[in-house]
């Protein structure tokens, strides 16, 4: 390979597609955040709040070929 620039050529573009399979492959998904809070009469406290950020469970799963 290091006597030959058009197979290192080949190898290193070889490298780039494999690499981005997994990006290709990937599905694009959607920000969700959320806000709990446990209820008590007159009452409000952080530590009964829980905020959370996942992927949004609503999203259509695309199948391949689609």
């Amino acid at each position: 390979m290091l006597t030959n620039a058009d197979l290192e050529q080949q190898y290193w573009q070889w490298r780039a597609a494999l690499e981005q399979v997994p990006i290709d492959g990937t599905q694009t998904t959607n920000l969700m955040l959320s806000l709990s809070h446990h209820d008590e009469p007159r009452a409000f406290a952080w530590d009964r709040t829980v905020i959370s950020a996942a992927n949004d469970p609503m999203t259509d799963i695309v199948l391949p070929g689609s």
